[in-house]
């Protein structure tokens, strides 16, 4: 009976798939997105798998801009070398007079004893999250390394650490931590509660003015980020949270969220309208985030997924919204 369950798992998780979804998110620069997304994949072994994915992609920011985003994307693991390998490759098609750009990602992580996963990678992925990046070219170019602990006994953690450069040689540095403790373990039903840490600088600010308001609140001056967001010494200490719940039938809900006790960063702002010099005040500011999604299975091979999102940051407060259908044909499915 644990064999005949076991290689039901090993068939569900290794069957071909079809993904179908979109999503819309808006953030209060302001800017929306609207995406729509098509993927498909299939196992060449069950470790090794082999997907492709096509998303375009729409931008609302004062005007309308247009992005194609299409990707392949290898998956394996080496049980021998306990390594799991994860490589990407594709292309972003904008409008006319933007041209086309490559973008690729590879990702190693080395399985160590008592679920601990070290991690680390590099990509060349496109910017679009501030009006200004959407009316010219801005891909980042990027590494990262991390360490990730996932315990059997319901403790879990991460740290990490990444750096992002940008056309003009500015670059970003970004670090993060987070340990969650186990308040309720009973087979799939958790409660966790922890805490989290993360700190972001730059190189060198990115923000002009006043062209428009940022919408963040707090005193701090109008302006905008151009064509790029560039924190200033940004440290937050948050509480976090999760809950995962099995409802049943296949269905599922998890909600995580956190809420930031501490955190300040050097506001950017004028001392004398556009153009004064560029200064920095300390300010503090209240971060947050709220997630959930729901899972359920709606049909034999059929997966639906929503998830909903709201967060605050030191830059802007932005909502996300988003559903997807996931057909996996198995073994049993085809006979």
């Amino acid at each position: 009976a644990d064999a005949r369950r076991q290689l039901g798992e090993i068939n569900a998780l290794s069957a071909p798939w079809v993904r179908l979804g979109g999503g819309y998110r808006r953030d209060t620069q302001p800017v929306e997105r609207s995406a729509f997304a098509a993927e498909a994949g299939w196992h060449l072994t069950p470790l090794r798998s082999l997907a492709a994915r096509v998303e375009p992609q729409r931008f609302q920011a004062g005007g309308t801009a247009d992005a194609l985003v299409a990707e392949a994307e290898l998956r394996d693991y080496w049980p021998a070398l306990r390594l799991d390998v994860e490589a990407a490759g594709g292309i972003v098609r904008r409008e006319a007079g933007l041209g086309d750009e490559w973008t690729g990602r590879l990702a190693i992580g080395a399985r160590l004893p008592r679920g601990v996963v070290l991690r680390g990678g590099a990509e060349r992925a496109p910017y679009l999250w501030t009006a200004a990046s959407l009316g010219e070219t801005v891909f980042t170019e990027g590494a990262s390394a991390g360490l990730a602990w996932n315990d059997p006994a319901g403790w879990m953690g991460e740290a990490g650490y990444a750096l992002k450069r940008f056309p003009d040689g500015n670059q970003v540095g970004s670090a993060h931590a987070w340990v969650l403790a186990p308040l309720v373990h009973r087979g799939s039903a958790r409660l966790s509660a922890g805490y989290a840490f993360g700190a972001q600088d730059a190189q060198e600010s990115r923000f002009v003015g006043p062209r428009g308001r940022l919408g963040r609140g707090g005193g701090v001056p109008e302006g905008v980020y151009a064509a790029y967001y560039t924190p200033e010494q940004v440290v937050s200490h948050s509480a976090v949270g999760a809950l995962a719940l099995p409802l049943g039938s296949g269905a599922a809900l998890s909600v995580d969220g956190s809420y930031g006790f501490h955190a300040r960063e050097q506001a950017p702002g004028f001392t004398a309208g556009a153009g004064g010099p560029l200064t920095f005040t300390e300010r503090g500011f209240t971060p947050w985030r709220a997630r959930g999604a729901l899972s359920a299975v709606a049909a034999r091979g059929v997966t639906i997924a929503l998830e909903g999102e709201r967060t605050r940051t030191a830059f802007y407060t932005l909502t996300t919204v988003g559903a997807s259908a996931t057909y996996r044909l198995t073994r049993g499915a085809r006979r």
